[in-house]
């Protein structure tokens, strides 16, 4: 089922494990967050009102769509859980009911986009930046569609490991999309300036280019023959209903979570253009830690599903924790450079922005990213912790935390604060710090002490009973200290040079 490999397999719970599956998934994560990140830059040289409207309707336009989305990738956990059971036939099944799934619900949502599309004026940003964010949230609003498929059929491949798969669609992906941004917001020949607008349509073109990749791939003879896939297109009410119950929470908790920093954008945006402008530019350059993280979090999800399909929540707990161990160490690094080295983040956006535009919101970024250093360690635990969880099954509590923390802690006092007329930067950015420590800590405790060891979201009949002695009941220290020195144990291996 896995394929031939010319090379040893990785030993279950290792840290060549993890880094097989994970390097390839943050590449992937990291070539997304390139492709948004080269939009911004073009962006903010094009017009500064640009910028200020791309992330609030990029927000708006996940809000809506967060449902279907959200719902729709948890199929990841089904298919590394059946993975570890050994049963192809039931990952090909999935695949499909996931694209049911997602198709069914986007149509259902397609009313509220159309609402938010005409509540965007009503949230009292400059006429300008209103027009903008009208039409990117449009042109955003037609890529969801292709960008549901593509969740769900690359689940197929993300699902059982082969994170190299993904990685390669990606890289095309995003040198379509380099090569279409400057056409389409510019201009070229015969091709009119579409601003803000071409940069939504060159992000549909390449989700639409990157389902086609899929759909080739799932041709293939053994796609086709091995895992039955073109083959277990029928729908199956059942695999449905565990879908909706295990991944539905999961994607209302992408609806909250979204919804929240979407209300919070909207709130900044209406101290001031620049406010808006300068946090839009602080959450791009947190892409530079959170895209890659969300890579180890599907990581996380693979992994974690596999060693439970397998009957092994003991591996599951070790890796989790690796994880954790080695992705905080990186990521305070980056908070070390937005502390001490901020101004060369900003270089790219400075280059070709108006100077005199981009001197006022500059001081603002500055500020903003001391908050992004101090909470990026428990955004870590968040993904981590919480990727781990959910890929258990775990989903319900998953949902009512960010609901909580996101609403309670940082929308509602922002709003409060705004209307009293108290309401600064630092103080939006203290809130959103809040929401983030508080999560993190809350997942820490859920993921060491909560029932996610005992639960699966496939058949219970398909999971092995003969590994089950393998599983214990460790301290949290017990716990911390074998992953780090298995972690060592494993890097040393990797170093040694008579190793091959």
């Amino acid at each position: 089922m896995n394929g031939s490999s010319p090379h040893k397999a990785a030993t279950p719970g290792s840290l060549r494990e993890l880094a097989e599956v994970a390097i390839p998934l943050i590449f992937s994560a990291g070539s997304m967050m390139l492709m948004h990140f080269i939009d911004r830059i073009y962006l903010t040289w094009y017009d500064s009102s640009a910028l200020a409207a791309s992330t609030p309707a990029g927000m708006l336009n996940w809000t809506t769509m967060a449902v279907p989305i959200g719902t729709v990738a948890y199929v990841n956990s089904f298919i590394s859980q059946y993975h570890g059971a050994d049963r192809p036939d039931r990952i090909s099944r999935s695949i499909w009911q996931a694209v049911y799934l997602g198709l069914i619900f986007y149509i259902a949502i397609l009313p509220f986009a159309g609402l938010a599309w005409y509540l965007i004026p009503f949230f009292g940003h400059a006429p300008e930046v209103v027009r903008m964010e009208r039409a990117y949230y449009l042109a955003m609003i037609l890529t969801s569609l292709p960008m549901i498929l593509k969740t769900a059929l690359s689940a197929f491949y993300s699902g059982r490991g082969e994170t190299g798969v993904i990685l390669k669609v990606n890289l095309l992906m995003v040198s379509i999309n380099v090569t279409l941004d400057p056409i389409l917001i510019y201009g070229f020949g015969p091709v009119p300036e579409l601003g803000i607008a071409g940069a939504g349509l060159a992000t549909f073109v390449t989700m639409t280019v990157g389902v086609g990749a899929y759909v080739g791939l799932l041709s293939r003879q053994r796609e086709r023959e091995l895992f039955r896939f073109w083959k277990e297109r029928t729908w199956d009410a059942e695999l449905i209903r565990r879908m909706i119950r295990y991944g539905f929470p999961s994607g209302m908790q992408s609806l909250f979570d979204a919804g929240a920093f979407t209300l919070f954008l909207f709130m900044v945006g209406r101290l001031s253009q620049n406010a808006l402008a300068a946090t839009n530019l602080a959450f791009n350059l947190n892409t530079l830690v959170f895209i890659p993280m969300l890579g180890v979090g599907t990581a996380i999800t693979v992994l974690v599903g596999r060693h439970i399909g397998e009957g092994r929540p003991d591996l599951a707990s070790r890796t989790t924790w690796m994880a954790m161990i080695a992705t905080g160490s990186i990521v305070l690094l980056f908070c070390g450079v937005y502390i001490v080295a901020p101004e060369h983040l900003l270089s790219p956006f400075r280059y070709y922005a108006n100077p005199e535009e981009f001197a006022q919101v500059q001081p603002l970024v500055l500020k903003i990213l001391k908050f992004v250093a101090i909470y990026s360690l428990f955004d870590v635990m968040l993904v981590v912790f919480g990727s781990a969880i959910r890929s258990a099954g775990d989903t319900r509590v998953s949902f009512l935390v960010n609901l909580c923390s996101g609403w309670f802690l940082m929308v509602l006092p922002v709003v409060i604060m705004e209307s009293q007329g108290i309401l600064t930067l630092s103080r939006c950015w203290y809130a959103c710090t809040a929401n983030i420590v508080v999560s993190g800590l809350i997942f820490l405790l859920r993921f060491q002490y909560g029932p996610w060891r005992e639960m699966q979201v496939i058949e219970a009949e398909l999971i092995p009973d003969s590994l089950e002695s393998h599983d214990r009941e460790d301290s949290p220290s017990v716990v911390v200290s074998d992953a780090i020195g298995s972690l060592l144990v494993d890097v040393a291996i990797v170093e040694s040079p008579t190793e091959q």
